[in-house]
């Protein structure tokens, strides 16, 4: 698969890619005010039928004079991503999706169950803790 190799000032910082993105992209960003600029490395998923997921193999602090090398390359598979603000899907090892609950990452099987939304899902364990939640609130504030 298509992959990004990423490093800074001849370190290796990830090599990012996986299946199911509708985008993988490095940016850069600077604040001049700050002086502060950032290198992240993120992808963003999408399978039909079931919502997107937001995606990061770094982010990382940038100084003046740093170097950033880029390199579009074909691999057999990527580094895990660091960490992803999941919408109703859960990366897998081989870089593939499941579907999930958007709370606590739970994946369909014959115990769990996904209500599917479009902007995520939720498992019936967690609709239970809402409903805790907001019964607990109520009689808080005497309903």
């Amino acid at each position: 698969m298509i992959c990004y190799d990423v490093a800074v000032n001849g370190r290796r910082l990830c090599l990012a890619g996986g299946q199911n993105l509708r985008l993988l992209e490095a940016s850069l960003r600077l604040d001049p005010k700050e002086g502060n600029a950032y290198l992240t490395v993120g992808a963003h998923t999408e399978k039909v039928g079931i919502s997107t997921e937001d995606l990061r193999w770094a982010e990382h602090q940038l100084g003046v004079g740093d170097h950033i090398e880029l390199r579009i390359l074909q691999a057999p598979a990527p580094d895990p991503p660091t960490h992803g603000r999941f919408f109703g899907t859960r990366p897998r090892p081989d870089g593939g999706v499941d579907e999930a609950c958007s709370f606590c990452a739970a994946v369909p099987r014959d115990d769990v169950r996904l209500v599917r939304g479009w902007a995520g899902n939720i498992c019936g364990e967690c609709i239970s803790l809402c409903n805790e939640i907001l019964e607990n609130e109520d009689s808080d504030r005497g309903a």
